[in-house]
């Protein structure tokens, strides 16, 4: 959800439902009437029971310490775990099948957003050039590829957020996307940003309420204390409910950010580098919901840098390059090194993992690196001493051995071959330490 669709939401309140076609038994003399079926939930669901996208709130709820799968808690048997989700009866979809956006059957591999031959540009620069590519209920869709590739933009594009500048972008019942009502939208999709940026100083559990905006004044809202608190599980945050936004660490920030996204209970997720701020543990643990999600039947869109957690992860992947899909397809047959190489410009590497056969992808650290550009060669040094002379008359402080500053070998380090020295040379043995001096500026300030 973004700001755009929250002001709307306002104003629409219940009447968003009845424009809404994707609420089976919204209708008056429907046996759900009174309910809501989750929109994650009504996907490609396998089996009578019908997983659903988050983890259920029973009485046997996990420690908030856990660090608990999605997908270990969909869809389970009796009073304790029993799912959420309405069960299949008369009034429910078949059971291998849920009504989804729109009035037809949605099944795994069904194209829930995809943009057809899309051009973006800024300025007359060309971010995107003659994009084709869908997101699919059920997998993962990774976007790979280096800095300015288009990733991001291609994202925006994806949740309607940027209009294109050519090419048609389509939601699931293949209407143009720009009219698809924003408050529907707002409930079926959810979209992480980089940059999660509050301008007030809210504690957690209110930040991850705000997921649940979109089903205000819907009788979705009876949901919403549930779907929270699973989300806040899910991701790990229980214990930081309480904590203001301001206060947490990157990681921690970017994890609220997925709460919020998971409370949102939507059919599409798109998720630009949600890891990037997170621990080894957490990228994992975050991973895995995600996974867990699409295994539900969710469709989730995601940027990422870490090219063996794509491989881990993804279901297809799209490697980008200059605005183009260089190739789509499978990790195993789009990861390869040659292509890697070529697009990241940098020579890469992809080894099966000797134990597990995964795809390792490994930048070749024994290629000389680039050479520096002129004129911004650095010095690094450990403690640069300060001129004894013509700064406020500063004194530089003698190392251990009498002649001058310890921990610089040369720069006043008390070395006993002469290279320490002090007086004239000493101070201008530090200039050139600090910031590469020239002599003629270091001679003015010794005289």
């Amino acid at each position: 959800m973004t700001g755009a669709e929250g002001a709307q939401l306002a104003g629409e309140g219940t009447a968003a439902v009845s424009g809404a076609p994707c609420l089976p038994g919204a209708g008056a003399d429907g046996p759900g009437a009174r309910r809501r079926t989750d929109v994650a939930e009504r996907l490609c669901r396998a089996g009578p029971a019908g997983p659903s996208p988050m983890p259920s709130a029973g009485a046997d709820g996990l420690p908030a310490d856990r660090h608990t799968s999605v997908g270990e808690r969909f869809g389970r048997a009796g009073p304790a775990g029993a799912s959420p989700m309405p069960s299949a009866g008369a009034d429910a979809p078949p059971a291998d099948r849920h009504t989804s956006v729109g009035e037809r059957p949605c099944q795994a591999g069904d194209v829930i957003v995809g943009v057809r031959d899309v051009t973006y540009t800024v300025d007359r620069a060309t971010i995107l050039d003659r994009i084709t590519i869908d997101v699919r209920a059920g997998e993962v869709l990774a976007l790979v590829g280096p800095n300015g590739a288009g990733k991001s933009t291609l994202l925006g594009v994806l949740a309607g957020d940027l209009r294109p500048t050519s090419g048609d972008v389509t939601w699931v019942d293949a209407r143009p996307l720009r009219q698809v009502p924003l408050a529907e939208l707002a409930r079926a999709r959810a979209v992480v940003l980089q940059d999660a940026a509050l301008a007030f100083a809210f504690r957690v559990e209110q930040i991850v309420r705000m997921g649940r905006e979109p089903w205000r004044g819907t009788s979705g809202e009876t949901d919403d204390d549930a779907a929270i608190d699973r989300a806040m599980v899910a991701t790990d945050i229980r214990h930081l409910a309480s904590r203001r936004y301001p206060t947490l660490s990157g990681g921690e920030k970017g994890r609220v950010a997925m709460a919020r996204a998971f409370a949102q209970t939507p059919q599409l997720f798109l998720l630009d580098e949600p890891t990037a701020a997170l621990d080894v543990n957490h990228q994992e643990h975050v991973l895995s919901q995600v996974k867990a999600l699409a295994a539900a039947g969710a469709a989730v869109g995601v940027v990422l840098h870490d090219l063996t957690a794509a491989a881990a992860y993804a279901d297809r992947v799209a490697v980008m390059d200059s605005g183009r899909l260089a190739r789509v397809g499978p990790p195993a047959e789009v990861l390869t090194g040659d292509l890697l190489s070529r697009v990241y410009r940098h020579r890469i590497e992809v080894l099966s993992h000797p134990r597990t056969a995964a795809l390792l992808v490994l930048p070749d650290r024994t290629v000389a690196p680039p050479p520096a550009v002129g004129g911004l060669g650095v010095t690094v040094v450990a403690a640069a001493a300060p001129p004894s002379a013509g700064l406020r008359g500063a004194e530089v402080p003698d190392g251990p051995d009498g002649a001058g500053a310890g921990g610089l070998d040369g720069v006043g380090s008390g070395r006993r071959d002469g290279a320490g020295t002090a007086g004239p040379d000493r101070e201008q043995a530090a200039f050139a330490a600090v910031g590469r001096v020239s002599a003629e500026t270091a001679g003015r300030r010794a005289s």
